[in-house]
Protein backbone atom coordinates (compact mmCIF):
# COMPACT_ATOMS: atom_id res chain seq x y z
CA UNK A 1 0.00 0.00 0.00
CA UNK A 2 1.22 3.22 -0.99
CA UNK A 3 0.56 5.23 2.25
CA UNK A 4 2.37 2.67 4.10
CA UNK A 5 4.87 2.83 2.15
CA UNK A 6 5.35 6.61 2.37
CA UNK A 7 4.99 6.79 5.92
CA UNK A 8 8.26 5.04 6.12
CA UNK A 9 9.79 6.61 3.69
CA UNK A 10 8.84 10.30 4.00
CA UNK A 11 10.69 12.06 6.74
CA UNK A 12 9.33 14.38 9.95
CA UNK A 13 11.32 17.40 8.22
CA UNK A 14 8.51 17.05 5.57
CA UNK A 15 5.70 17.79 8.09
CA UNK A 16 4.56 21.42 9.09
CA UNK A 17 5.47 21.37 12.49
CA UNK A 18 4.11 23.78 14.94
CA UNK A 19 5.95 26.36 16.57
CA UNK A 20 7.29 25.61 19.67
CA UNK A 21 6.34 27.75 22.38
CA UNK A 22 8.94 27.84 25.08
CA UNK A 23 9.09 28.96 29.40
CA UNK A 24 11.29 28.84 32.06
CA UNK A 25 11.34 26.26 34.62
CA UNK A 26 10.98 29.60 37.08
CA UNK A 27 7.66 29.91 35.27
CA UNK A 28 4.38 29.29 37.26
CA UNK A 29 1.26 27.07 35.62
CA UNK A 30 -0.36 30.26 34.87
CA UNK A 31 2.17 31.82 33.01
CA UNK A 32 2.27 28.64 30.73
CA UNK A 33 -1.27 28.55 30.48
CA UNK A 34 -1.68 32.19 29.43
CA UNK A 35 0.98 31.46 26.50
CA UNK A 36 -1.10 28.38 25.58
CA UNK A 37 -4.14 30.55 25.21
CA UNK A 38 -2.24 33.09 22.82
CA UNK A 39 -0.95 30.83 20.82
CA UNK A 40 -3.62 28.71 20.23
CA UNK A 41 -1.63 25.38 21.24
CA UNK A 42 -1.09 22.67 23.33
CA UNK A 43 1.57 22.77 25.02
CA UNK A 44 4.94 24.27 26.14
CA UNK A 45 8.06 22.99 26.19
CA UNK A 46 9.94 24.22 29.10
CA UNK A 47 13.65 25.18 29.14
CA UNK A 48 16.65 26.39 30.90
CA UNK A 49 19.88 27.53 29.38
CA UNK A 50 19.36 25.66 26.47
CA UNK A 51 18.10 22.43 28.13
CA UNK A 52 15.03 20.79 27.63
CA UNK A 53 14.04 20.41 31.28
CA UNK A 54 9.93 19.20 30.44
CA UNK A 55 6.71 19.74 29.07
CA UNK A 56 3.66 21.25 29.78
CA UNK A 57 0.52 20.12 28.32
CA UNK A 58 -3.30 20.39 28.59
CA UNK A 59 -3.43 17.18 29.77
CA UNK A 60 -0.87 18.60 32.21
CA UNK A 61 -3.28 21.14 33.43
CA UNK A 62 -6.56 19.34 33.58
CA UNK A 63 -4.95 15.94 35.57
CA UNK A 64 -2.10 17.38 37.74
CA UNK A 65 -3.30 20.94 38.40
CA UNK A 66 -7.33 21.24 38.07
CA UNK A 67 -8.34 17.42 38.77
CA UNK A 68 -6.47 18.13 42.06
CA UNK A 69 -7.46 21.68 43.38
CA UNK A 70 -4.21 22.77 42.49
CA UNK A 71 -3.68 26.32 42.40
CA UNK A 72 -2.40 28.30 39.19
CA UNK A 73 -0.15 29.95 40.87
CA UNK A 74 1.98 26.39 41.24
CA UNK A 75 5.69 26.28 39.61
CA UNK A 76 5.47 24.63 36.33
CA UNK A 77 8.27 22.12 37.63
CA UNK A 78 5.79 20.57 40.04
CA UNK A 79 2.96 19.73 37.32
CA UNK A 80 5.56 19.13 34.29
CA UNK A 81 6.35 16.45 32.61
CA UNK A 82 10.12 15.94 32.79
CA UNK A 83 12.49 13.69 30.50
CA UNK A 84 10.30 14.54 27.12
CA UNK A 85 10.78 12.09 24.63
CA UNK A 86 11.72 13.89 21.70
CA UNK A 87 13.11 12.67 17.87
CA UNK A 88 15.10 14.16 15.53
CA UNK A 89 13.39 15.69 12.07
CA UNK A 90 15.38 13.24 9.75
CA UNK A 91 13.70 10.54 11.42
CA UNK A 92 10.92 8.75 9.47
CA UNK A 93 6.87 9.84 10.15
CA UNK A 94 5.70 6.33 10.83
CA UNK A 95 9.12 6.31 13.39
CA UNK A 96 7.35 9.60 15.20
CA UNK A 97 3.59 7.78 14.94
CA UNK A 98 4.77 4.90 16.44
CA UNK A 99 6.36 6.80 19.23
CA UNK A 100 3.47 8.65 19.62
CA UNK A 101 0.79 5.79 19.76
CA UNK A 102 3.22 3.58 21.73
CA UNK A 103 3.58 6.80 24.93
CA UNK A 104 0.33 7.83 24.34
CA UNK A 105 1.54 10.90 23.30
CA UNK A 106 -0.40 13.64 21.67
CA UNK A 107 2.46 16.06 21.26
CA UNK A 108 6.14 15.51 20.52
CA UNK A 109 9.28 17.66 20.26
CA UNK A 110 10.82 17.64 17.22
CA UNK A 111 14.61 18.27 16.91
CA UNK A 112 16.89 19.19 13.69
CA UNK A 113 20.14 17.45 13.54
CA UNK A 114 21.85 20.21 16.03
CA UNK A 115 19.80 19.25 18.55
CA UNK A 116 17.80 22.50 18.69
CA UNK A 117 14.18 22.31 18.51
CA UNK A 118 12.25 22.42 14.92
CA UNK A 119 8.75 22.58 16.69
CA UNK A 120 5.96 20.32 18.17
CA UNK A 121 4.43 17.61 15.80
CA UNK A 122 0.91 17.03 17.33
CA UNK A 123 -1.98 13.87 16.37
CA UNK A 124 -3.74 16.69 14.34
CA UNK A 125 -1.02 17.58 11.77
CA UNK A 126 -0.78 13.37 11.29
CA UNK A 127 -4.05 13.50 10.73
CA UNK A 128 -4.07 15.98 8.33
CA UNK A 129 -1.00 14.92 6.80
CA UNK A 130 -2.55 11.29 5.69
CA UNK A 131 -5.84 13.04 4.97
CA UNK A 132 -3.80 15.80 2.55
CA UNK A 133 -1.79 13.14 0.87
CA UNK A 134 -3.93 10.22 0.59
CA UNK A 135 -7.05 11.28 0.53
CA UNK A 136 -8.67 8.16 -1.40
CA UNK A 137 -6.92 5.90 0.82
CA UNK A 138 -9.14 7.72 3.91
CA UNK A 139 -12.49 8.89 2.62
CA UNK A 140 -13.21 5.75 0.10
CA UNK A 141 -13.90 3.19 3.04
CA UNK A 142 -17.16 1.72 3.26
CA UNK A 143 -19.87 3.22 5.59
CA UNK A 144 -20.42 1.41 8.79
CA UNK A 145 -23.32 -0.72 8.30
CA UNK A 146 -26.27 -0.32 10.58
CA UNK A 147 -26.77 -2.28 12.89
CA UNK A 148 -29.34 -5.67 12.28
CA UNK A 149 -32.43 -4.89 14.68
CA UNK A 150 -35.21 -7.39 15.76
CA UNK A 151 -38.23 -6.28 17.14
CA UNK A 152 -38.72 -7.31 20.70
CA UNK A 153 -41.38 -9.90 21.72
CA UNK A 154 -41.82 -10.89 18.77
Amino acid sequence: MELARNLRSDKISHLDLAPVDEIPSTALVSDAWDLMQRQAVGCVLIRDSGVLKGIFTERDLIRKVLATGLSLETPITEVMTPDVVTMEDSQPIISAMREMENGGYRNLPILDPQGKTRGVLSMKQLVSYCIEHYPNSIYNYPPTPEPNSTPEGA
